[in-house]
Formats: C-alpha cells, structure tokens, sequence
C-alpha cells in the first residue's frame, strides 16, 4: 500500500522506529529524512497552518545536513521560531545556488531538481515559486540547464557561490543545538534566543 509524507503529501518510505509504535521514520523526496510522532501527524497542520512551508524547509535543510529531526506537538513551535528563512528573493535563489554546489560532483557536473519535490530547499510555498527561482537564475547567467530539470553552475554562479561563503562566515547567524522538548522551551525562547538576539545575533536552533 502505498504512503503518503504527512508534511508534504508525497509518495513517502515510512516505518515505525525503533523507539516506539507512535513514532514514525519518514523518507520523502520534499522533507528528506525526519522522524515524527502519531500525535504530532493528526495535529500538524492545525498547528502550522500557512507557516507549513516553513517546516517543510526546516526539516529539509535539516536532514540536508546530515540531521534527522524529530518532529513532536511539543517542538514544532520552536522549529518554526528557529528557522532559518530567506528574508528576500535573492536570498531564497542563493540557497538554491549553494544547493547545486553542494550536489555538484564536478565544476561542470549536472544537478537535477524537481520543482514538485525540491521547493522546500528555497522555503518556498509553492513549487511555481520554486519554478520561477530557477527561470531567474538562468536569466541572470548563474545557471546553465541542459537538459531541462538538470542545473549547473556558470562561471558567474561559481563567483557568486564563493561571494556568499565570504557573506557567510562573516554572518551574524548563532546555531544551537539543543534538545526539542517542552520543558526547554523557556529556556530557549527567554534564554539562549533573547541573550543572542541582544548581541545582535540570529540564532538558528538545530536539534
């Protein structure tokens, strides 16, 4: 029979973990890999609403990483308040940039991305949003696409990736990792979360 992600809708490989029948393993083409409980799947989308693209981009630049999030009702408040969301456009296409070059097996390798199942890499909502980022990118020279669906970054793409690295380790972004419980939620939303804020940091709250 087959299984649907109960973040994103798609055709999904889901198991039941290891650490009990009401937790779940998910592997979806749009979330990537997380594991999340019964409760939290009957209760998600009243609890996310139209911030839903925001949890799909979490989870997905989560397990991007090499993280597997768990997804509870007593954490999606905070993985929504910890996420890291392009604040623009432009920001919304480098992440799509820095994608490709991570996937990148060679300067001048391909890249496929699927609009219907890569948008949650932009935090983007829909997948024509994620469509159009892409049709910019190759407009303005940054992407090169043959055939169609495959990327690769130009010579101008290159360039700008290595600008946004510079960007990036001089950002103001604070990562936290920090156990997703109920019980810690003042502490971070009162404690780490407003003292870095204070010092003029973002912070990005990650396991």
């Amino acid at each position: 029979m087959e299984q649907y992600c109960p973040l994103s809708g798609h055709s999904a490989k889901i198991e039941i973990d290891t650490n009990g029948k009401d937790v779940f393993r998910v592997e979806c083409p749009a979330c990537g890999k997380f594991v999340i409980t019964e409760e939290a799947q009957r209760e998600v989308n009243h609890r996310v609403g139209s911030r839903l693209h925001i949890l799909l981009g979490t989870v997905r630049e989560a397990s991007e990483r090499g993280i597997c999030l768990t997804v509870t009702t007593s954490n999606i408040q905070s993985l929504l308040d910890s996420a890291s969301i392009p604040r623009d456009p432009i920001e919304a296409m480098d992440r799509i940039l820095m994608h490709v070059q991570r996937k990148s097996l060679s300067p001048h390798s391909y890249v496929q991305l699927y609009t219907q199942t890569d948008f949650p890499i932009a935090y983007a909502i829909v997948p024509d949003e994620f469509a159009f980022y892409l049709k910019k990118l190759v407009e303005l020279s940054y992407l090169e696409e043959e055939p169609p669906g495959y990327f690769c970054l130009s010579i101008n793409g290159w360039r700008h990736v290595i600008e946004v690295r510079k960007n990036e380790r001089n950002s103001n972004q604070a990562f936290v990792a920090m156990w997703f419980h109920k019980s810690l939620y003042p502490v971070w939303k009162k404690g780490f979360k407003k003292a870095l804020e204070e010092l003029d940091f973002s912070p990005v709250r990650l396991i």
